[in-house]
Formats: C-alpha cells, structure tokens, sequence
C-alpha cells in the first residue's frame, strides 16, 4: 500500500482556539501476560515514536533491526508487512545493538466519524476524538479525507496534547468487515464511580457490564482501552457501552508488562506532545510524567521552551509505570545552523541575512572573531561578504541566534527541519531557502544520538532519503563546497540528522 503525507499546517491560532488546559499524569497498574520474547530475556531498552520508515524500522530517523523481532497489532502476533510509516509505536530491545525485539503498535481510535473533517480547522471529530492533521500525518490507502463522511470508519495513531486533542500520525480508512471492535485509547477524565462513568475526550463511557482487565481501580489520569465489540456506537451520540476496559502502559509495550515487574530502572526513549506543564521541573507527555534538573542536557533549545503544545523527545530511566527522569530532552524541529556568506547586517534590528536567511541575533548572543582575535568583537565589527557560522534556533518569529562565529571562508552550509519536500523533483526547503540536488549530490544518514554532525553517515541513496522525510519533522543538514553565493546552485550534500 502507498502511504501517503498530507501538506497542510494548522496554524497556532487553530491550536488555541481548539484547545484550553491539558490533562496532569495519572497512576496505573497495568498486568498482562509477558510475550514469548519477554520471557527469553529481552533487553529492556524501551521506545516510543513514529515510525519513519523501513528496512528495519526506522523510528524519529533511528533505525532498529528487526531480523528477529515479534510484531504486534493491536495485541495480536503480526509482522511487519502490516506497519505503515506514520504509526505511533513502542519498541522493546538493545539500543546499545540497535536491535528490536519487540515491535508493538495499538492505534489510539477506531471507529465512526462524528464530524466530517474542517479544512478551516484541519480537524474532524472520530468517536468523540478531535483529531488534528498537520503536515506531519499519514494519510493510508490513499484516504482523501475531503471525501470522508459521518459514519465512515477511520483509524487514527498519534499524540495526546492539551486538551486530549490527539495529534494525527497516521489515518486509515477501515471497513466494517475487517474492524472487529471499535476502540479508543486515552485518559480516564470526569470519572463518576456511582453511574460506572467517565469521559475519553468528549466520549461519555458507560462500564457498568464491561469486562475490566489490568485495572487496580479507576482514578482520573489512568490510561485506559476502551472496546466497544458489538460496534454499536452511533456517530454523533458521544456515548459508550463499553464491553471492555483495559489499562495500559505508557512506554512498554503491554506484551512485555508482567504482575512482578515494577517498570523501574529502565532506559526509555520518549516522544510525545506536552499536556501540561506540573512545576518548574517536571511536565506530562500525556499521562507520563517527566521530570528534568540541572543536570538534564537539552538540544535545540532550553528549558524556557518547554511549553504546552511542544512536541519533543525524553530519554532517561523509569522511576515507575508513569514517571520518567530525564538525561536529555530534545526538541527536534528547533534546531537552527547558517553557515555562509554575510549578505547585509542592519545594526538598528540586530539583523543578519546569510544565503537568503535572515537571522536575529540579541544582545544576549555569544560572539566570536576566529579571523583578528578580537576578543570584543561586536555585531558592528561585522561586514558584508564576511564569513560567518550561525548557530541557533527556529521559533515562529524566524532564526534566533545563540552564537555567531566570523572565520576563513569554507562550506555554505544549512540545518534546519525540511518542509516542501518533493521526491520526484528531489527538492526541499530549509530555513525558508529552496534546496535543490543534482544526480551528483550524496546522500547521508547520522545515526548518532546527539543531533550534531561528525562525518560518520551512512551512504544513502536519493529515493531511499527522501522517502525516510517527514514533513516539517525531519532534521537535514545541507551543504554546498566553499563559500557559495547563490542557493540556486544544486546542493552538494544532504544529511538527514538523528
């Protein structure tokens, strides 16, 4: 099947309008039976993210082996034919061996559309879910969601954000012939133990006759799996009679959770949106929470950035089912590098334009002259036609500077997330800078953890790098021999970075 990327962005307006507060972590105890691969002695490295693309699998740009992994769909023994770029999943195995043994995917909706989707808003509404499509989502089967309609049956995976909104990763058109139950994954909200009731979004479920498993009892913040088997959901009623409540655990796939196992001490890879910020130190990926100090290293950007709505990765150890120390914290789409010729500073808006870029760089910005050493070098020592090495981040009011170097001339280069992407023409845009390739431009892929480029990429052919793009998401560096004018030149390099 051709899986296919939707190219639309909602705008922060749309975001706020469609979302208010998010939800905080929540306590669970989830107990099942451990698969085959668990009871053999797995590695209990744990992950969870998109998956980016296969040969392997690739999940966020990393890939994974899978010669001998177990693959598991919606709970049950699958392979690898039935995963799509796009899905959500989690992953048990060593990362030291980049190995996986176990792959896990377990969509967070299936089931009727309530509401048709709203270009204006690029949401629709399925079993009570709000679902946002940005740029980053996966369309399967090629889904043209303008033809959707209510009662149509979708599968949605993705991210929790504020407000429960679910971020799209992936959707898929089902049928009711090969859709056994309708189901929904997400936080118990507005619980009501009397009437046997609590909310998933603005799904009202009823569990009074459900089958409950894996559930200790029911406290608002549990993560939870709702079924629905007989598949009498109607679209628009928002209420459920759910035949089945299972609780489950955030980062480990649930074929790998036993009764003896207490979740901690494991090293977790983390990606997910913020809910909700809980103190200086600590905030929710949905129901885990993450905790951060002195001591967590944080790439392309800083703790000021951690705010509701921000996607990002965690990596550090469990203290528990629900809590996650953090070594690093990385945002993966802020990350910003110019590396070129000055073309015009304008000292009144601390303005820098290097190779079409334009960069701010505040007072507070580190800089350096590598050429006379001059230790006070200050933004008006700079000239047009200087050299100069921009390092910084990307925000919504464009580049912002966290240092800037003048030094000898060398390569033109640009690191930025890649938007625009168009394999057949084999073009992109970084930085707002079109960057187009030639059949002599070399393709490589960083498989190191630190985001920063070391000359140790493997070789990757075009067709196999630009189908490893998403959208907005994916880090690339871009690089052009010696101190180049104009971007119009065919890049000479392109780097897709971890």
């Amino acid at each position: 099947m051709k899986t296919n990327r939707i190219r639309f962005l909602a705008s922060a307006a749309t975001l706020l309008a469609l979302s208010a507060c998010g939800g905080g972590g929540g306590s669970n105890a989830p107990v099942s039976t451990a698969s085959a691969a668990a009871s053999s002695g797995v590695t209990k490295d744990l992950a969870q993210g998109t998956i980016t693309g296969f040969g392997s699998v690739y999940i966020r740009g990393q890939k994974y082996d899978t010669d001998d992994a177990e693959f598991f769909r919606d709970g049950e023994k699958s392979g690898q034919d039935d995963f799509r770029v796009g899905m959500k999943v989690k992953i048990a195995g060593d990362f030291d061996e980049d190995r996986a043994d176990i792959v896990s995917y377990d969509e967070d909706v299936k089931g009727p559309v309530d509401e048709a989707f709203d270009p204006g808003t690029n949401t629709l509404v399925v079993m009570g879910q709000t679902v946002l499509v940005t740029a980053d989502t996966y369309l399967d089967d090629g889904l043209d969601l303008n033809r959707v309609m209510v009662g149509d049956l979708l599968e949605v995976s993705g991210y929790r954000g504020l407000n429960d909104l679910l971020e799209a990763s992936y959707i898929e058109p089902k049928r009711d012939d090969n859709t056994n139950a309708f189901k929904v994954i997400g936080q118990v909200r507005s619980l009501d133990r009397n009437a046997a009731e609590f909310s998933i979004g603005d799904l009202r479920v009823n569990y009074a006759a459900a089958e409950l498993d894996d559930i200790d009892q029911f406290v608002d913040g549990l993560l939870v799996e709702v079924k629905d088997e007989a598949k009498n959901y109607t679209s628009g009623l928002l209420t459920l009679q759910a035949t089945k409540v299972e609780g489950k655990s955030y980062p480990r796939p649930d074929e790998l959770v036993d009764e003896d196992d207490d979740e901690s001490g494991d090293e977790v890879e983390y990606e997910g949106i913020i809910s909700e910020i809980l103190s200086d130190s600590s905030f929710a990926l949905g129901g885990l929470v993450v905790n951060h100090d002195a001591q967590t290293t944080f790439i392309y950007g800083d703790a000021s950035q951690l705010v509701v709505g921000t996607k990002i990765e965690a990596e550090g150890r469990l203290l528990n089912a629900d809590n996650l120390d953090a070594d690093k914290i990385k945002f993966s789409r802020n990350g910003a590098r110019v590396s070129g010729i000055v073309e015009m500073v304008n000292l009144e808006t601390r303005m820098v334009r290097v190779f079409g870029v334009e960069v701010l760089v505040p007072e507070e910005a580190d800089l350096e002259d590598n050429l006379g050493g001059n230790e006070s070098f200050l933004l008006s020592d700079l000239r047009d036609g200087d050299f100069v090495v921009i390092r910084g981040r990307l925000t919504a009011q464009g580049v912002i500077a966290t240092g800037l170097e003048r030094d000898e001339a060398s390569d033109t280069e640009l690191r930025g997330a890649a938007t625009d992407i168009d394999p057949l023409e084999g073009s992109l845009t970084i930085l707002g800078v079109f960057v187009r390739t030639s059949e002599f431009t070399e393709y490589e892929i960083d498989d190191d953890d630190d985001g920063m480029d070391d000359g140790f990429g493997d070789s990757a052919g075009r067709d196999d790098f630009f189908d490893m793009l998403n959208e907005g998401q994916s880090v690339v560096e871009a690089k052009w021999e010696g101190a180049v004018i104009s971007p119009t030149v065919p890049v000479d390099e392109l780097e897709l970075e971890d």
